[in-house]
């Protein structure tokens, strides 16, 4: 609650209740506001825009703003006129003080200064007026800040339609709308396409807009139910949310690889290197369905192989073909390590692991084989 009077016992400013969902606070806050007139007609609205985003304790939340002013007058300035639309000259009705109400210090407060910083705050200053007179000059502060100027002449019902009114029209329109995934979950969101939305109008009966999005399970983390929000975010305030839930499968253990070639040649000329799957306990090699390269030699990657089930006329094996120079790229460089015989050098224990796909939608805990690196090519 706000008091903003002028002369006498009056003050420019005090905070008697911060922004709460308590109906009965605010209804005791009003009912202890007492008017104590003034001595003159401009009053000192702006200080009381001022402390919109000057006042900490206020208990904004992010995004959008809305500051509603009861008024009757015009404020305090040095110059009413400057910025106004067809208005000349120099309109003065005293200086602001500021907080110190000390005129001619370092806190004096200017009107069209004050409104910029509101709009930089993203607070929206909605006017609601008891007469049309020099409407023409809050239709131009107001607008500073992307609100509005309305005229009411009465009480009851008609005074609380009209605060309605002016609220729902200042948060129909939109600067920004994206997608934010809730807490903890921000990097699951991978894409969203497009980026943003700028410039939107929210009619009353509302208006859909499409978003390609791609949600994506990061590595390493924990198995089981996640459940989050994807949010429509609006100016910094969340408008809707749609709930995610993402099953991420535990790991079955048990299982084994074993990785031919034994001994890997970069300058092969083969297709394929080749996983040799035995799945966990329980499970055949008909079970799994699908496998990938997660790392090599201690680098992530994701190298896709293609299925044969089973093996050799095994049913507890499965044979998982992997794109030769996709696996070729990630290995190390072996040096020449024969002292001048022309022989080539080996770089032993390389590190292949794989996870593979079961059937029933689990996965094997990572499987690692260690093979040998060379890099002979024919004629060498």
């Amino acid at each position: 609650m706000r008091l903003h009077m002028a002369g006498g016992p009056d003050y420019a400013y005090r905070l008697d209740q911060a922004l709460t969902e308590d109906t009965g606070a605010v209804s005791s806050a009003i009912s202890a506001l007492v008017l104590g007139s003034g001595a003159d007609g401009p009053q000192d609205y702006t200080r009381i825009f001022y402390e919109s985003y000057a006042d900490t304790d206020i208990g904004w939340e992010e995004g959008v703003k809305i500051w509603i002013n009861f008024g009757d007058n015009v404020p305090h300035d040095c110059d009413l006129n400057e910025g106004v639309p067809g208005k000349s000259g120099t309109w003065t009705t005293g200086g602001d003080p500021g907080r110190d109400e000390i005129m001619g210090t370092e806190d004096d407060l200017d009107l069209q200064t004050v409104l910029a910083d509101m709009a930089a705050n993203d607070i929206i200053l909605m006017e609601l007026h008891t007469t049309s007179y020099n409407q023409e000059y809050w239709d131009y502060w107001t607008g500073m800040t992307g609100g509005a100027t309305f005229i009411t002449d009465s009480a009851g019902d008609d005074l609380v339609d009209s605060i309605v009114d002016a609220v729902g029209e200042a948060i129909r329109h939109i600067d920004s709308l994206t997608l934010e995934a809730s807490a903890g979950y921000e990097g699951w969101l991978s894409s969203v396409n497009p980026a943003e939305y700028t410039d939107i109008y929210i009619p009353e009966e509302g208006v859909d807009f499409e978003f390609e999005i791609n949600i994506c399970v990061p590595e390493e983390i924990e198995c089981g139910l996640h459940e989050f929000t994807i949010n429509a975010v609006g100016d910094g305030a969340t408008l809707t949310a749609q709930t995610v839930a993402i099953d991420v499968p535990c790991c079955v253990e048990g299982g084994m690889a074993r990785i031919t070639p034994r001994t890997i040649n970069k300058c092969s000329m083969g297709n394929w290197v080749t996983g040799h799957i035995t799945p966990p306990p329980g499970y055949a090699g008909v079970d799994i369905v699908a496998a990938s390269i997660v790392s090599i030699n201690g680098i992530a990657v994701d190298i896709e192989g293609i299925v044969n089930a089973p093996c050799c006329g095994e049913a507890d094996k499965a044979v998982v073909k992997f794109d030769n120079d996709a696996v070729v790229e990630y290995l190390p460089e072996p040096e020449d390590s024969s002292a001048g015989k022309g022989k080539p050098g080996r770089v032993q224990d390389v590190e292949i692991c794989i996870v593979a796909e079961l059937a029933d939608g689990a996965v094997t805990c990572i499987l690692c084989d260690h093979v040998d690196v060379i890099n002979e090519c024919a004629g060498t």
